[in-house]
Order: structure tokens, then sequence, then C-alpha cells
């Protein structure tokens, strides 16, 4: 509410503090006037203002867009902008100046302002370190100049420092801190005095931090971690750096050194120098590589003020008006000891989540606001950076942020974040968490906090890379009863049950089968958040969750997705009623620069497992525009209805994989049609997969000169020598364990002697090739080849085989077999009489590989015998034996449906076409080529392996 004694206000200045104070005051209700040096500026501050006042009325309509409309239109009908400065402050009650920290530029401003704005008028400055009675010292009305102190970002900071000089009147002194908390914020009084109470207390912090990093007596990251950790600071010095601006930081070092020299707080840091000089230069990568590692690292502006959040012994008793305990909580989000839980406001469909503990609650404001930010741009139209993609799709699966308000909750003040209520309106609401990720623990986490996390949830985090704190559902068979499963069920869940969870949680029937139409739209959702998960390296994503929420009263009235048209399955309340969204973020970190433009394998394997988990095997691939899209269609079609006399389709369904019709999917603002294949790497925990496009000729009939000369000139060296070519790839290392992959860049580069380094590299062979895994994949190559030998009815044009296997089976394949036969069993190793044994004492338990790779335990076991005297390697030891074990048990529990864990398939066939009579008669040259070449090739790897299985004379 405004001020009584004020009405209008002249901000001078558009920068950033100017757009911020300027923003906040006409949001509460002044008339506010901008002025600046001219229009670009103007523009400029226009742009700053609009934005900060949209986020505003987003987050005070709560979700209502009326309230929305009307709050934005109101408070920027109430901004106008002028180049004029005595105009603009002709008729004023307030000027606040904001213009830069130079003393000489705002003496002579207030010489202006005092002459050109009526005698009521009262001149403030937003100055941080200068001194306002100097600012003042020209004007005749030193009792009505004051300091108005805000903190950047202003819409955020709470604290305003109202400054009084010697001269400032009573009546001046209480208008400005009515006119400080009219704007909602709260007001101190400081005198006159260089750095006032915040700058005062803080550079002396700011000085000796970098004295640290010139002294390299540690390091800024680590300085940063040290004030927020021992200290509680919400950001360290560095960071703050980063907010407030190194020109600025500077300008107050030089201002106070000025005027006492001997203050040694504020002698200037030539560390500091050289930083906004290497800025003003636009430093060179060799100048910013050599300045490190540290001084300041770039965070979001946004920061909120630390708040501790208090445990709750009980669940609290004393909600403010509007809010209520949520009823839908499941895992850590339910209210117990030590947790407040999720409120709900009654009116506007969001819900209230405690920020928790102070860092958490920062990284987590943090990261809402910056995705809120790329929300805001995606809907301006201004974001074309690289990135802008990703942060599309992730503001498409994160739940709808309306900001970090505060409540008073049984005498205590806590914080909570926003967010849409993603069960609104749903009569049955279902929802499951699912932890991502292997690691839950993230990188400023204590030793005793990463063992506690290692050993929750244990068996299903190590074996799939997520695990299940929680789930309810309304079961429909019961006639709608509520079942409810927490932690203690989740930690008891292991490789032979979770899917038993899963299909609980989906309502399954009790042959198994589960809603079609809840599945796809759940893997909708999932794929988008796969698909961001393998591209974006911006963060790596600790303890996040995937929640899952469909309504299950609505499961017989759910229609086919095929149906849809652009608009999602949503209820009376426009809700969509089945969703899959991104949440948890307070252990969300920036990618450090060791693994920049690397993904977060562990969150990816995490989302993967997910979609296996509940995925039908199944894999959505866009139809190609125009006439290619339709001829795909139609060649799967024919293979899918071809009789007996068709041999040729009918011994295509066991090279290709299984055709399940295609369907169209709203993805952004257009409705895309997908073909719906078999996943032939379904079921798969580390899949390794290689796109071979067979045949030297790659342009279809069709295809114009141009495109003609283009598809030549790709891939020449490895078309020309093979008749194919590798346009990427990817493979679980057995060695590192981390998924490396390989795109069209490298696969041009292939040469006749490369390419064969490239199919040894994605089979795993550094360590020795594998039999099965060679037999497996050439039995397929060699169905393909037959069926390539004698066809004469196509001609295939850019059409690919896809070679898969599971890294996770071919490694105990590899330990088992070592360099014996395939089919021998590790023989026993005698022990000694002195119950020592030899080096080669065999490990756990002996088995027998045949030669689909499944393993046959025996009946006999061998114990183990170590002494101290003839073996050291225990760690290696139980390694191994734990893996062997955790192998065995996959075959014995049948973890896996098809033992076949190799495979080669026919895809692509965008550009396939019939013979047509001007063909030259007989089969496919091109096609033919191509395959036979590939088939040679592992060939000759199957005999180097033979070569390398061979016992050697005189070798036992």
């Amino acid at each position: 509410m405004a001020s009584s004694n004020i009405k209008h206000v002249t901000v001078i200045g558009g920068g950033v503090m100017g757009s911020g104070i300027a923003m906040i005051t006409a949001a509460n209700g002044y008339r506010v006037t901008v002025v600046d040096v001219n229009e670009d500026a103007i523009g400029r501050a226009k742009r700053q203002v609009d934005k900060d006042m949209r986020r505003m009325a987003q987050h005070v309509s709560k979700g209502n867009e009326q309230k929305e409309h009307t709050f934005y239109t109101e408070a920027a009908a109430r901004m106008t902008y002028s180049v004029h400065l005595r105009e603009a402050v002709a008729a004023t009650d307030l000027v606040i100046e904001a213009i830069v920290e130079n003393l000489e530029k705002k003496q002579t401003l207030f010489k202006i302002l005092d002459q050109a704005a009526p005698a009521h008028t009262i001149l403030a400055s937003n100055t941080s370190s200068l001194s306002i009675a100097e600012i003042g010292s020209s004007a005749e009305r030193k009792d009505r100049i004051g300091g108005l102190h805000f903190f950047n970002p202003v819409p955020m900071m709470k604290l305003i420092e109202v400054v009084r000089t010697d001269n400032t009147s009573d009546a001046t002194h209480e208008t400005l801190l009515a006119f400080g908390k009219s704007l909602r914020k709260t007001c101190i009084t400081c005198r006159d005095m260089p750095g006032f109470v915040v700058n005062r207390l803080l550079f002396p912090v700011i000085h000796e931090a970098l004295g640290m990093v010139e002294r390299k007596d540690a390091t800024a990251h680590d300085i940063d971690v040290a004030m927020k950790l021992g200290l509680g600071h919400p950001m360290g010095p560095f960071e703050l750096m980063d907010i407030v601006g190194l020109d600025t930081v500077c300008a107050i070092q030089r201002e106070r050194y000025a005027r006492n020299p001997a203050d040694v707080a504020a002698k200037p840091s030539e560390l500091l120098e050289r930083m906004i000089y290497l800025s003003e230069t636009r430093m060179n990568h060799n100048e910013e590589a050599q300045l490190d590692k540290s001084p300041v690292l770039s965070i979001p502006s946004n920061k909120p003020v630390n708040n501790v959040m208090a445990e709750w012994e009980t669940v609290p008793s004393d909600l403010p008006a509007g809010v209520l305990q949520l009823e839908n909580q499941v895992a850590g989000h339910t209210a117990a000891q030590g947790c407040l839980g999720l409120l709900k406001t009654t009116s506007d469909g969001t819900i209230l989540k405690p920020t928790g503990k102070v860092l958490c609650g920062i990284r987590e404001i943090a990261f809402y606001e910056r995705l809120e930010e790329a929300r805001q741009r995606k809907h301006e139209q201004t974001d074309t950076g690289p990135d802008h993609h990703l942060w599309t799709v992730l503001c498409q699966v994160v739940p709808r942020y309306f900001g970090h308000p505060k409540l008073t909750i049984d005498g205590k003040v806590v914080e909570f974040i926003q967010l849409e209520d993603l069960t609104e309106g749903l009569e049955w609401p279902c929802i499951m968490d699912v932890k991502i990720g292997r690691r839950t623990w993230d990188p400023l986490a204590t030793p005793e906090k990463r063992k506690a996390e290692e050993n929750k949830y244990k068996a299903c985090r190590q074996r799939f890379g997520l695990c299940i704190p929680g789930f309810q559902l309304y079961s429909v068979r019961d006639g709608g009863t509520l079942i409810r499963h927490g932690k203690d069920y989740g930690k008891k869940l292991t490789e032979a049950n979770i899917r038993d969870a899963f299909l609980l949680y989906l309502n399954a029937t009790e042959d198994g089968r589960v809603s079609r139409t809840l599945l796809e739209e759940f893997l909708h959702d999932l794929h988008r958040i796969r698909d961001w998960a393998r591209k974006q390296t911006m963060f790596r994503l600790y303890s996040s969750s995937v929640l899952l929420v469909y309504d299950a009263a609505r499961l017989d009235e759910l229609p086919k997705r095929s149906e849809l048209q652009s608009e999602s399955l949503t209820n009376a309340h426009g809700t969509p009623s089945v969703r899959a969204r991104m949440i948890d973020f307070a252990h969300a970190f920036p990618t450090e620069s060791s693994e920049a433009d690397t993904v977060d394998e562990n969150y990816l394997q995490g989302v993967e497992s997910l979609l296996k988990s509940i995925d039908d095997g199944s894999v959505l691939k866009p139809v190609a525009k125009l006439l290619a899209g339709p001829r795909e269609i139609k060649f799967y079609e024919q293979i899918e209805k071809a009789t007996g006399e068709m041999k040729e389709l009918v011994l295509l369904r066991d090279l290709t994989p299984q055709y399940r019709g295609h369907q169209k999917l709203p993805i952004g603002d257009e409705l895309i049609e997908f073909l719906k294949l078999e996943d032939i790497t379904h079921g798969m925990l580390e899949p390794c997969i290689m796109d071979v496009k067979i045949g030297r000729r790659s342009w279809d009939p069709l295809a114009t000169e141009e495109k003609r000369q283009y598809e030549a000139s790709k891939y020449a060296e490895s078309r020309e020598a093979y008749g194919f070519c590798i346009p990427g790839f990817q493979f679980y290392s057995l060695q590192t364990g981390r998924l490396q992959r390989y795109g069209k860049e490298y696969g041009k580069k292939l040469t006749k002697i490369t390419v064969k380094d490239a199919l040894r590299r994605f089979l795993n062979a550094d360590g020795g090739l594998c039999r099965q895994q060679l037999i497996q994949l050439l039995k397929d190559l060699w169905n393909i080849q037959k069926w390539a030998r004698t066809q004469t009815s196509f001609r295939l044009y850019a059409s690919s085989v896809l070679l898969v296997y599971d890294a996770r089976r071919l490694k105990p394949v590899l330990q088992h077999a070592g360099k014996k036969s395939p089919r021998t069993p590790n023989p026993p190793t005698p022990t000694s009489t002195s119950g020592a044994s030899t080096p080669n004492t065999p490990t756990f338990c002996t088995t027998s590989i045949n030669e689909m790779g499944d393993v046959e335990p025996l009946q006999h076991y061998f114990k183990i015998q170590r002494s101290h005297s003839t073996n050291h390697n225990f760690e290696e030891d139980i390694k191994i034996m734990k893996e062997n074990y955790t192998f065995m048990l996959d075959n014995l529990v049948g973890s896996y449906e098809d033992k076949v864990w190799a495979k080669a398939r026919m895809i692509d066939f965008a550009h396939t076409f019939p013979v047509q009579p001007s063909d030259p008669s007989g089969v496919d040259c091109n096609y033919l080529e191509g395959i036979n070449n590939l088939v040679k090739l592992f060939e000759d790897l199957l005999k180097d392996c033979e070569i390398q299985n061979t016992p050697r004379p005189g070798v036992a």
C-alpha cells in the first residue's frame, strides 16, 4: 500500500537496481517514472521492468490468470519512461537516484534535482558506499535528503537501509521509513557513514577472502563453502560478488580507501582489478584459463534470504487461514516427526513444500527461479541460446512454480516453495514417488551422510538406479479402497518384486494386464524426461524424483492416445489426469568443469530403468515428412499382413522390430506422427547400440541432384571400402562403467582400418573378444545376409542394421569364461595340505556357460582358502564373489525373459522402393554388398576370438 505522503516516484537510472526499484514501487501502488540518458537505455529498462512485473504478477496471482492479468495491467499502467530529467521531476514527490557509483556525477545530478524538483520533494540516493551528505552537498534542501539503500535483486531482497545525515529532518526520515515499509520491505535506520551497516561489515570479509585466494591459502569455491556451512551464510563472498558486480565492489573499495588510506580492509585488491580488466576486455580463452579455477562462480541472481527451517515434533496445529495439511502425501513428503510435510492452499490449486535445510532451500529455489526465467523467455520468444530447447522441455516436465512465500506456523517462520498441485481435480489420485539415481548423496555430503544414503533402498538402487520411497493408490478391484505403502515397504523391494509394486500401483488386473492408455500417457512424459536427460549437460541431479500421478476413477474412461488431438487427457478442472513430472531439486548442482559436456549418467540410468519397468517394450520413431513417412508405414504394414506366398516379407518378420502401429502425439505446439515399434533393447540394463547404414548408395530414385551429391560425400571412405557406414554408436565401457557415445562426426572420419577399431570398441573388446556375443550377433547377421541374397522384390536405400547387446550380461560372461573354452567350466584348484591356496584359487561359484551365454550353476562349490602369506587381495575377491553371485541369481530367478542378449535387426525403411521395370533384375546388389562386408568383418572377429581362446603349447 502506498505511503500517504508520496504519490509519484521518479527513479533516475534504469539499470539493474533502478529497474528493480521502479518495478517494486509500481507494483505497490505508486506512479513511477524511470529516467535514463537515451532511448536505448530506456528500452532496456522497459524490458527488464516488464519481465519482472510479469513474474511478480504470476507470483501474487498463484495461478489465477484473470488476477494475473489485472495485476500486471494495472501495475504497468502506473509506469512511465522519459529521457528528459527536468520535466520528469517537475511534479514528483520522491526522487530515488540509482546511477553509477561516482561521487562527482551524483553531486552534479543532485544539484539539478534541487533546482528542478518541487520544494516538498525528497531526494534519496541508492548509493551503497558514498556519503549521502557529500552527494547532496550542493543542494539547498539538505533537510529533505536521505539514503534508501536497496539490495540486489530488489524484488527478492527484503532489506532497505534508510540513511539519515546530520541534516535530515525527522519528518523526512519518517517518510522514507514509511515508504520503504509500504514496499513490503524491512527497514533499518543507520547513520551516514561509509558502507552503512551491511557493507561496512561485509567488506572486511571480502577483502580477506580475496587476499586468501591471492596467497593461495584456499580456492574461491572452498571459501564460499566454508562461509555457507561454517557460518550459515546463504552464499559465500565470491558468489555475492557475482551478484553485486565486480565493478561495484571495486568502486566501493576505492572510495573507502580514498577516504581512509589507513583502512586496511578497504585497500583495493590486485586480483579484483585484474578480473575487472579481463572482463572489460572480454578476456580471451587463455587468460580466462590462467585466472583459474576460482575466483567467481556464476549462479542465478535471484538468491533467497536464508531461513532456518525448524523441525516439528508433531503435525503442526496452528496453520494459517487458507492452508491445510495435504492428505495426498507419500514418502519423504509426508508429515512426520521432524518433518512439516506438504501443505495445500484452499483457493488456487497449489501446494506448499517446506524448503527444509538452508542450503537445500537456496539451491531448489534457485533452480525453480532459473526455470521460470526460461519459461518467460519462451513466452516472449526471446530465447535463442544453445540450450533453449532443453529448457523448453524441462518446463513441460516440471510442476509450475509460483514463488517461495513465508508463513508463520506454530510460532515459527517457515519458507515454502509454492508449486502446482498435480493431483488437483483428481477423484482417486494415485501417486508414486520414484527417486532417481544409484547415487543420492550430493558433493557436499559428509562421510556419515554418504554412508547412510548408500545403505537406503540398496537392493533397488544398485540394481536399477532408482528406488520407491512410497506410493498410494485407490484399488479399482476393491471399489476404490485407498492403499498406502511407505518407506518400510520400499526398503524391502528387490529385483524379484519391484515389478509387482509397479503392477499394484498401476491397478493391474489379476492376470497382470494394465490399461494400455495409462501406460501410453506415462510413457509419453517419461520419454520426454529421458530424452532431456540424454542431452542435458548443465546439471547433476542427486536425490531427485519423478512423480507418477493418475486418477484411478477415470481408468475406464481413458481414450486411446491415438484418438487424441493436440490437447492432453484432462479432467473437469482442465488438469491432465495422467502425468509424470520431475520434482525435488534441493540437491541439483551445476556440472563441474571436469565433467563439462557430459550427461548425468547417474540420473539417466535411473530414468531409463523406470521406463523399462513400466514400458511395454515399444519405441516411438518420428515419421519422416512428405512421402518417406507414408512409405515406411506402408512397408511395415506389408510385413505385418504378409501371407505364405509373400515369402520375402514373411521372412522379414524375424529380421525387423515388431510393428505395433502408428499414432500422433502432441509435442510442443505440433501434432507429430510416430511409428510404434518393438524396442529390441527392452530388458537390457546397459544397452549398447550401433547403427550401421547399409549400402554404398544411400539416395533413392526420387532424390534431387543436390541431394545425391550431398549423400555421396558423406562417410565416403568407409562406404567405398565396405559398402556401409557407421553414423553412430553407444556402449557401456567395461573398464569405466560409463556410457560412451560416438556420433556422426566420429563416423565421418572412419576409414578402412578404423572401421575395424570402431567395431572392437563397440564390442568392448579391450580385454578380449567374447565368443557368445559374436555368435549371437552373427546368427542374426547370417539370416539378414541370407534374405538379401535371395530377395528380388525391393531396393533398400539408406536402410540400417541395428546391432545391440547388454553390457551388463557381457561382463560376467567374460569373467567366467576367461581365456578358456566357453563350454569348459573352471577346474577346481587343489589346495595345499597347509590350508593355503595358490594364487589361482577359484571364485565363489564354478559355473558352466553354454553357447547362448546362460549360466548353468554346477552342484559343487569351492571353499575360498586364503592366507596372508600368499594373497592379500581380499577386496578384489569379495568384489568378484558379489558379481558372480549376482550374475548367478539373474539366471536362477529368470531376470531376463529373453536369454539372447545380443541381436541384429534391420531398421529404417523410409527409402525402400518396390523393384521397377527399369531396374536391373536380380538381387539388390547395393544392399547385399554392404551386408556381405559387415558379416565378413564379424566372421574375422570370431576367428580372432577362436585364436585368442586356443590354449598355447606348454600351457595347462
